[in-house]
């Protein structure tokens, strides 16, 4: 749908799949490139698939890209993750099976990471704020069942080597957990990860990590799978389920918010997610 401001209205696109094969169809990301084209991050709830879409403003037509496609718009994967998109305007989606780039010469995407073996294949989730020149870093999980955490991955797009951090029990500078979610940047270009164990910092200068245990006895894994975000101060804010999560990195502890019937300035819900920060630097939020 798009809607026009200037007669507040909205303008409805049809795909050309069926009433049917779309009742079910659930957009979950959008991203614009610098093309002219917007790509659709879609699931199937009934079919339990995924579909990667491509809609060009100016034809008003839609491409689909998927594992039940032919030629060109054929991906080997049933799952479509997250965008990113590079310096130099190429478009990378991560999949439960590696990650693809679009080829804008020969119009179609080209694997990296990507293995027949289902056995062998991992879910990657890109990472679209953290813009190093040729690296794309992902967090990550093994595709099939019960998807085992996987670790931290640093992918270098000219060399096609990936490194792969995991978490090391005798080694305290090694990532909190295989189970990551999210990777965030902060201003002075720190990346952090959040784990279901707590948070950690990558030291460039030596190649591993710093971690931030919670220490207290609530449940840690309210960080996993769920939304962070870095204010202007370089402090984070995590949403859950048990509430809304503050860690300083000046005093390197948690806080958690929580709702209370009695406190009328306590949260509405314990269940918060859509984390966003404006411009002026305020934190907005939604709950159930």
């Amino acid at each position: 749908n798009l809607y026009d401001r200037t007669k507040d209205r909205f303008i409805s696109f049809k795909s050309t799949l069926s009433a049917s094969d779309t009742y079910f169809l659930h957009i979950l990301d959008i991203h614009d490139d610098q093309y002219g084209h917007l790509w659709l991050l879609a699931y199937d709830d009934f079919k339990k698939t995924g579909l990667l879409r491509r809609f060009d403003i100016s034809t008003k037509e839609f491409i689909t890209y998927g594992q039940k496609e032919n030629g060109p718009n054929y991906i080997n994967a049933t799952r479509f993750t997250s965008f990113f998109e590079d310096k130099n305007g190429s478009i990378w989606v991560g999949s439960n099976n590696g990650i693809y780039q679009y080829n804008e010469k020969t119009k179609h995407f080209d694997p990296h990471l990507a293995v027949a073996d289902s056995a062998k294949q991992h879910t990657l989730y890109l990472s679209p704020d953290i813009t190093q020149p040729g690296i794309i870093w992902m967090t990550a999980n093994e595709s099939k069942p019960p998807n085992k955490g996987a670790g931290l991955w640093r992918y270098d797009t000219k060399t096609n080597i990936v490194t792969v951090f995991r978490h090391q029990t005798n080694d305290s500078t090694s990532i909190a957990s295989d189970n990551t979610r999210w990777i965030r940047m902060d201003s002075i270009k720190r990346l952090w990860a959040a784990t279901d164990k707590g948070l950690s910092v990558f030291d460039t200068a030596k190649n591993n990590f710093i971690n931030y245990y919670v220490k207290d006895k609530m449940d840690r894994s309210f960080i996993e799978q769920q939304e962070i975000q870095v204010d202007k101060n370089n402090n984070f804010w995590m949403a859950s389920n048990q509430g809304l999560v503050f860690f300083s990195t000046q005093t390197k502890e948690f806080t958690r918010y929580r709702a209370h019937e009695k406190d009328p300035y306590g949260l509405a819900h314990d269940w918060v997610h859509n984390l966003f920060i404006d411009h002026s630097g305020t934190l907005w939020f939604g709950t159930l």
